[in-house]
């Protein structure tokens, strides 16, 4: 489960990183006046957003499987929906029976 909580730790950290980039740039362009090429904000940011959310929501599935798995490796979890005989065997066991002429005998009782 350490994998896959650092997985979620190191998206949720970049997804923080790539919006304090993005407030910076917003500030730093109207502050200094700096213009970059157009159209390349837009796609640094985007670029950057989009790997940061699919880092994010694969950490959160990652950790939703492990946690499923933990609990099916415990062992089966089995719903009874109703018992036979009172939960007993109703099979028969045999018996040996010796008759009267010394031959055994095996019957059902």
């Amino acid at each position: 489960m350490l994998p896959l909580r650092l997985a979620t730790y190191v998206s949720v950290t970049a997804s923080l990183a790539a919006a304090l980039l993005i407030g910076g740039y917003t500030i730093a362009r109207f502050a200094v006046g700096q213009d970059w090429p157009a159209g390349f904000t837009t796609l640094a940011v985007l670029i950057l957003m989009s790997l940061s959310l699919n880092a994010l929501f694969i950490g959160v599935i990652g950790e939703y499987l492990g946690r499923v798995y933990r609990q099916v490796k415990r062992g089966p979890l089995t719903i009874v929906e109703h018992e036979l005989n009172g939960g007993h065997l109703a099979v028969p066991r045999p018996t040996l029976t010796v008759s009267g002429d010394g031959s055994n005998a095996n019957r059902a009782a």
